[in-house]
């Protein structure tokens, strides 16, 4: 994977969260984890990416998260992202 996936802004304030892309990747799942809980979690069920839904290289996605460390986890046409969001 020679582009990388960009949380931010990270820190982050728990309510809105923008994932930027490269804009040919399709995305079709995201989750958030709190430890082994999922606290936030979005799966394309219609064949269509969430990509197609947003701007082609930036995706927002409303949150309410406490503080804390957490992994947010992004799954592509080209593999899976994992990256650490932290919640201030």
């Amino acid at each position: 994977m020679k582009d990388e996936i960009v949380l931010y802004p990270n820190p982050n304030d728990g309510r809105l969260l923008y994932i930027k892309k490269n804009k040919n990747e399709l995305v079709h799942k995201i989750e958030i984890y709190d430890g082994a809980k999922t606290v936030y979690s979005w799966l394309d069920k219609s064949n269509n990416s969430i990509s197609e839904k947003n701007n082609d290289e930036y995706i927002t996605i409303n949150l309410s998260l406490k503080k804390g460390l957490y992994n947010c986890r992004v799954y592509t046409n080209t593999g899976t992202y994992n990256k650490k969001l932290f919640i201030h």
